[in-house]
């Protein structure tokens, strides 16, 4: 039964597999129910915003991004896995920019869309291995971060949607 489900979701989404669902079990600390639950609502998700096709896509905000947001892959851990590093004390800043340029709000969804596309160049290109390696370290720099930042209700918006992007 699970077989016909998992084939279920790669007719959504070619990414969903065996290896995926592996993943997912390990995530739900061995219950392959929710596992295959969370794995069909990633692959509806997938199917929606068009994810497979994502590295093929243009990012019409891509230089503006990664000008005023500060995230980088800085190198890989000492078992091999990338380490992707995000400033989040620079957020206000960052949102203050794209602002300026008409790309929050109005643009919003390039905005996620470029997040998704950061991370499945991560476990696409970068480090595609098999289970259970395909995992990289995500490091949030707090430095420059301030209480009076969790004000900016927009921000605190968007961060929560890109880490449900990560979920």
């Amino acid at each position: 039964e699970e077989l016909l489900r998992l084939q279920e979701m790669r007719d959504m989404s070619p990414a969903i597999n065996v290896d995926l669902f592996m993943r997912y079990i390990k995530a739900c600390r061995g219950d392959r129910e929710l596992a295959l639950q969370r794995l069909y609502d990633t692959a509806e998700w997938r199917q929606m915003n068009n994810v497979d096709s994502i590295l093929d896509s243009k990012m019409p905000y891509f230089r503006d991004l990664k000008e005023h947001y500060v995230h980088s892959v800085i190198g890989r851990s000492k078992d091999g896995l990338p380490v992707v590093v995000e400033g989040m004390g620079g957020f206000r800043k960052t949102m203050v920019a794209l602002r300026a340029k008409g790309i929050i709000p109005e643009h919003k969804e390039e905005v996620m869309r470029q997040f998704t596309f950061v991370i499945e160049w991560i476990t696409r290109v970068l480090e595609p291995s098999e289970f259970p390696r395909g995992q990289f370290i995500r490091i949030y720099d707090m430095k420059g971060i301030h209480l009076s930042d969790v004000g900016d209700h927009e921000a605190v918006q968007l961060g929560k949607e890109m880490m449900e992007v990560l979920e």
